[in-house]
């Protein structure tokens, strides 16, 4: 009786632990989801001043070459 006790206890601990964990990997994988968002809007505005560096450098160059 002692060990089906013991056993239940057991499988008792080990349901809390996943309940546990669920929350956490649901929690994990909305702050993955935030990050991915973040990163790609970043990429955007990267990617949208490169452009614009290129503009000004290509202007530059042709001002330049101008004036020379």
């Amino acid at each position: 009786m002692e060990e089906l006790e013991a056993t239940l206890q057991e499988l008792d601990d080990l349901q809390r632990s996943v309940c546990e964990l669920t929350s956490d990997n649901e929690k994990l994988t909305d702050e993955r989801t935030l990050l991915l968002e973040s990163l790609c809007a970043q990429t955007k505005k990267l990617e949208h001043a490169r452009l614009q560096v290129e503009r000004s450098v290509s202007l530059n160059e042709y001002f330049t070459q101008d004036c020379a």
